[in-house]
């Protein structure tokens, strides 16, 4: 009996995270061609990675794109700030 973690990731793709980067790329094209814009797509397969790369442990994965949303937040912040404050 074929479950799907050995038809998908072994027999499609060949490994876990091989399987993830695909699902990712497949997730960003159907984004794309469904008018979302290019930042949100690339946000989404971000986070994507990040919560998949988190549950199985790669942290040499997760440090650089936790350390890249806790900076684009910071700056988000205070780009929002500096414009309520100039109101």
């Amino acid at each position: 009996m074929m479950d799907f973690w050995s038809l998908f990731v072994e027999n499609t793709f060949g490994g876990f995270y091989v399987s993830i980067l695909a699902l990712a790329a497949i997730f960003l094209v159907i984004l794309m061609m469904g008018g979302v814009s290019i930042y949100t797509a690339l946000w989404f397969c971000g986070i994507f990675l990040f919560v998949m790369c988190l549950g199985n442990g790669a942290w040499i994965i997760v440090l650089p794109i936790s350390i890249l949303i806790i900076f684009i937040l910071i700056r988000g912040m205070t780009a929002f700030f500096e414009s309520y404050s100039r109101i």
